[in-house]
């Protein structure tokens, strides 16, 4: 089932930003968890659609479609 995560899953998220986990290996894994965060559609790229998405978020929606 898509755009469902389950108790060990967000565990194993959380799990990726915590302090102890500060390897090199482990700051790739950040970046790749937050890329799968923005990648909504789960095909490996982000499109035009995706990051305004990403932008209108960042800036509480307070940005028009031009």
């Amino acid at each position: 089932m898509k755009n469902v995560v389950d108790f060990g899953e967000f565990l194993k998220a959380l799990a990726t930003f915590h302090k102890s986990n500060q390897a090199p290996q482990r700051e790739e894994d950040k970046l790749r968890f937050l890329f799968r965060v923005f990648d909504q559609d789960g095909d490996g790229l982000l499109s035009q659609a995706e990051m305004r998405a990403i932008v209108k978020k960042i800036v509480n929606n307070q940005l028009d479609d031009t």
